[in-house]
């Protein structure tokens, strides 16, 4: 359920790389610096499935024909261990391309100069800061996604880097005890009410396809969403921001989950249940203790997941207890999770997502429901059955 602790992975061979898990494919740290692989891994441990090698001397370089998502190793690496990385790597269709972060003390330093022939690489130097860790990596796996909103209509390219921007500095800030200012996030959703308002928001959830990092698109896609609803039920002004806002920042707190938990294909267990759950008490702690956020995005992020009949969570309203802007939000979300790709499930139609819905009598505002319904099939075109 957890990462594996450096005290598990003193040393790996084809075995134990290929046993290592499952489908997800991990990302590999490669340093013999016990204090950077523990940084690594408590880094990227809840953006990706991770990997940690501290020792290559009895390392079978032919064991990297497996899938991997990347490689971020150190300049504590050897050049002749850099270079036969790079061999084995360029030998198999898996991982020809595969992204991978130098991490050096200078930019010129031999590292660099042996990743600068490497298609899909990039060099951070010290001193590493999470911020510029994340940025790097997420950079490079989304470099495809993110060359596509280069081609977009400007306001939605705005949204999109703008809004990416702020959700990768946001562990940063957290992790140096910073504050999450809501003027930064109220000034990211301007793109997004424009694009609504302009009839492009269309787009704007298409170049979120392909991108790698579920927590963002989803907050994003529940952004639009949420504000597309309110802007066509005729919600206007900072109203509108604070719907914006609060789709953003109502999931922070699973980024403080473990990527195993997070992402398991199977059903998870108990324990791993009350982790997840989790996740919107983490979210209200950052937001009330470090953030300016007005109360209506509270409303947003903790009780989004409450349902009418008492059996959400984190605190079990019912009723009259739940108020409008919950309401929406919960129904907002529950569609934006049903029509999403996860590990452990396929997207569903639109179609198959409103009929499971609109069973859920008990759980969710079948008023709201439907107003949502036929907002969602006025601009979506789609027609149901």
């Amino acid at each position: 359920m957890t990462q594996q602790s450096l005290a598990e992975v003193p040393e790996y061979n084809d075995k134990s790389l290929r046993d290592f898990g499952d489908s997800i494919a991990p990302v590999l740290l490669i340093s013999s610096n016990d204090k950077l692989l523990n940084v690594g891994m408590k880094t990227f441990g809840s953006h990706y499935k991770v990997m940690a090698i501290g020792r290559l001397n009895s390392f079978n370089y032919s064991s990297l024909d497996m899938p991997l998502k990347a490689i971020v190793l150190d300049d504590t690496v050897s050049q002749n261990d850099t270079i036969k990385i790079l061999h084995a790597l360029g030998n198999n269709a898996y991982n020809k391309n595969l992204p991978i972060i130098g991490l050096t003390s200078a930019i010129n330093s031999d590292l660099a100069a042996i990743l600068g022939d490497w298609d899909n690489a990039e060099i951070i130097s010290r001193p590493f800061s999470r911020k510029k860790l994340v940025n790097g990596l997420s950079s490079l796996l989304n470099k495809k996604v993110r060359d596509r909103w280069t081609k977009i209509d400007a306001v939605n390219k705005m949204a999109m880097e703008g809004c990416f921007t702020l959700f990768n500095s946001i562990p940063d800030t957290i992790a140096n005890g910073g504050n999450v200012i809501f003027s930064d996030i109220k000034e990211n959703t301007n793109p997004i009410i424009e694009s609504i308002q302009m009839g492009v928001s269309r787009e704007l959830l298409d170049s979120l396809v392909g991108f790698d990092g579920y927590t963002f698109s989803h907050c994003l896609k529940l952004s639009v969403l949420l504000t597309k609803f309110g802007d066509n039920i005729g919600i206007k002004g900072d109203d509108l921001k604070i719907l914006a806002a609060g789709g953003i920042v109502h999931d922070l707190g699973k980024l403080e989950i473990p990527f195993d938990v997070l992402n398991k294909p199977g059903k998870l267990d108990a324990e791993e249940w009350a982790i997840m759950k989790s996740h919107v008490t983490k979210t209200s702690h950052i937001l009330r203790t470090r953030s300016d956020v007005p109360e209506d995005i509270m409303v947003i992020a903790e009780k989004h997941h409450e349902k009418l009949d008492g059996t959400g969570y984190p605190n079990g309203l019912k009723g009259i207890q739940i108020n409008d802007l919950a309401r929406i939000a919960a129904i907002i979300d529950i569609f934006s999770a049903l029509t999403d790709d996860r590990p452990y499930k396929n997207a569903m139609s639109i179609e198959k997502t409103f009929k499971i819905m609109r069973s859920m009598t008990g759980h969710i505002d079948q008023h709201f429901l439907s107003l949502f319904i036929e907002s969602t099939l006025d601009n979506m075109s789609v027609e149901m059955h």
